[in-house]
Formats: C-alpha cells, structure tokens, sequence
C-alpha cells in the first residue's frame, strides 16, 4: 500500500465469511506493527475490517485470520447405471464423493429436489427399491465450504416385473340317464385372472 508521505490513509476490506476461521478473528499488521485501531463489523455472510493508517513511502500491511483458498472442487465417484426390476428390495445408490472441507448435499430425481443434508466427507447413499417401472435419472451434487460444487448422474432404469399366471383346473363329470338321454357336464377352469366355463352335452 502506498501513498503520499504523511497523510493519512483509510482502508475498508470485506471478506466472505466462508473463507475465515470460526470464530472469525482478525488481526492487521502494518510494517510489521500489530494495529489496534482496526474496527470489525459483520452480518451473516461477510464481515468488514476498517483501519485508518500514516502514510510513510510504501507499507506492508497483512490480514491473518483467514483460511487459504480453496481452488479445487471436490470430487464425486458412483455407478453410471442401475438396473432392476420393479418391486426388488435393497436397490441403493452409492456415491463416493471427497473434498478438504466438505460442507453439504443435494440429490434430485429428474429434476425435482429429493433429498438434501449435510455432508461430512463420507459416502453418500439413496434407497430406491419403491421406484416404479420406468426410467429416471438421479444427480447428486456436493459441495464444499468455498461454495464449489460438484456432480454426478446415475440413470435408474426400473424393469416390470414378470406377469405371474396361476392355473386351476376343477373338472365335474356328471352322467345322468333319463328316459335315455346321458348329460355330461365339464365346468370351472381358471387361468390367473381368467374364469372360463365349459358345458358340454351329448345325446
């Protein structure tokens, strides 16, 4: 920081709290001086520094208190596909998500927000063993305390479940002689959800 020698010089700094230890402590150092004119105000995202200084040629001035910058985003490994059919139990996701300072996550189902949390670094499921037959895509997303985000998506194809057909067959023959006349009669077979009746008459 420079300026004209002797006058006095007045500095306004605003840095996001995501970047700061909690709690925040600032502390302002000129030309290896410990300030004590430094004056910290704060709302919920941001907090401000202002401190009035004398010019003198050129002054070295650090702010300690903060965290260093976190520039990489976090990483998230899981199953591009999952295939099973309707009605299966068990049938989770597993995302292997990593970061240096994970914060929270989202999961959506085509979209629509299904799930959030917070995250502490470790893995990261979803049970969907109540899905219906059809296709949906899940994506989660993680992010970490420098607001950087990261995400992955999983295509859920849900198979129907096979048609079962049950078979029960009751056969009644009944022979009967009037006057000469013989009546036979096969009735009630039944196929899943099929009833047939069956009458047959011979003279």
């Amino acid at each position: 920081m420079s300026g004209k020698s002797g006058t006095v010089g007045d500095c306004n700094i605003t840095l996001p709290k995501v970047l700061l230890k909690d709690p925040p402590r600032i502390s302002v150092v000129i030309d290896d001086e410990l300030a004590d004119n430094v004056i910290q105000t704060e709302n919920t995202d941001q907090i401000s520094i202002h401190f009035i200084y004398t010019q003198a040629n050129t002054h070295h001035i650090i702010i300690s208190g903060l965290r260093y910058i976190d520039i990489i985003a976090p990483v998230i490994e899981g199953p591009n596909y999952l295939i099973f059919e309707e009605g299966a139990s068990d049938q989770i996701i597993i995302w292997h998500p990593s970061d240096d300072h994970p914060l929270k996550y989202n999961i959506s189902r085509n979209g629509v927000l299904v799930e959030a949390n917070v995250w502490n670094g470790s893995v990261i499921t979803h049970n969907v063993s109540s899905l219906s037959f059809g296709l949906y895509e899940y994506s989660c997303t993680v992010i970490d305390e420098c607001g950087q985000s990261t995400n992955h998506i999983v295509i859920a194809y849900i198979k129907p479940s096979p048609l079962t057909v049950s078979v029960t067959i009751t056969k009644t023959v009944t022979v009967t002689e009037i006057g000469g006349i013989q009546e036979i009669m096969t009735i009630f077979a039944f196929f899943g959800p099929f009833i047939l009746f069956l009458i047959f008459r011979r003279h």
